[in-house]
């Protein structure tokens, strides 16, 4: 068992506030939402193991996420820059993306062909196995979509 590790406290109350809204939230990306609730689950004084355990990480992972807020803050939360080629699809072709699947648009169920399709027609130049990526980063289920298109078609 590795040594507990609780986060900082928040510097002020907006630096929680942040932190606590960006936990609860539905619309940031999956992992800035479960890091900032990791940060929010040590104030509250659950341990390591126990944090771990509830947000799917290896107590080891969390105590570095605990040490990077330590010392970088909300900022250290974020990815750090990674070598390779750049990403195709920007932060904007991605919530894009999001929000139509969602059902932002109003077309629901979609497919990911649907999807692909529907991209490409506003000017998002992206492949169906993109389009798969994107949902999955962003926690958005799509076969739920498809699974009841194929009971709408059966009736």
């Amino acid at each position: 068992m590795g040594a507990r590790k609780f986060a900082r406290p928040a510097r002020d109350a907006e630096e929680e506030r942040t932190l606590r809204k960006l936990a609860a939230s539905r619309t940031v990306p999956r992992w800035l939402g479960q890091r900032a609730q990791i940060v929010t689950l040590s104030w509250d004084g659950t341990p390591t193991e126990e944090i771990a355990e509830l947000v799917g990480l290896r107590p080891r992972t969390v105590r570095g996420w605990l040490t990077r807020f330590d010392t970088d803050g909300v900022d250290g939360l974020a990815d750090l820059p990674r070598s390779g080629r750049p990403l195709r699809l920007t932060q904007a072709d991605r919530a894009a993306l999001t929000f139509l699947a969602a059902g932002g648009d109003g077309r629901v169920p979609w497919t990911l062909s649907r999807l692909t399709a529907a991209a490409r027609a506003r000017g998002i130049d992206v492949s169906r196995s993109q389009v798969r990526r994107v949902l999955l980063d962003a926690g958005v289920a799509w076969q739920e979509a498809a699974a009841e298109l194929r009971e709408n078609a059966a009736e």
